[in-house]
């Protein structure tokens, strides 16, 4: 073979070995980067790097750089958590609340007022399951970044009881 064919082939392996180790080093895709986290009402997979603060009323998954936060909250015949997630707190502002409730989805957008985070919420309703999936985040890149990894993790969610979003 001619030494310029080694040459281009070398290189040509070089890039399929960069790009395979790009795409899976993408906790987006890499599914071995995901954990599962199991409550009595659903079971939810999220990113390994995350950590994980369970309440009577929901869970919490937050980003090792601290500049996303994950909710996830589900129960039977409509209970509401007493953390619910879109209560509006004194330092903050609603942005906007919006419904579709041909799909029974209600969505709230809430702004610190100090600017330092937004959040956003999905209240789902169908049949006797009320479930909510939330991301807070501190900057628009980080919700950029952060974004595909947060409908993997609503896409992952399964409700014990088989009512799924």
């Amino acid at each position: 073979m001619p030494k310029e064919a080694k040459t281009v082939n070398k290189a040509g392996i070089a890039v399929v070995m960069l790009v395979v180790v790009v795409f899976f080093s993408n906790p987006a895709v890499a599914a071995e980067q995901w954990r599962k986290f199991k409550a009595d009402e659903y079971i939810v997979n999220y990113p390994a790097g995350f950590t994980v603060r369970h309440t009577p009323d929901g869970t919490y998954f937050t980003s090792r750089d601290k500049t996303v936060e994950f909710y996830v909250y589900s129960a039977w015949m409509g209970r509401l958590a007493e953390d619910y997630p879109y209560k509006v707190q004194p330092r903050e502002t609603t942005i906007k609340l919006s419904h579709d409730w041909a799909r029974g989805r209600e969505y709230a957008f809430i702004r610190a007022n100090d600017g330092t985070y937004l959040r956003q919420y999905v209240d789902v309703r169908d049949g006797r399951c009320f479930r909510v999936f939330g991301i807070k985040y501190k900057s628009e890149a980080a919700y950029k970044k952060y974004k595909p990894l947060y409908d993997k993790f609503i896409r992952s969610f399964k409700s014990c009881g088989g009512d799924d979003p």
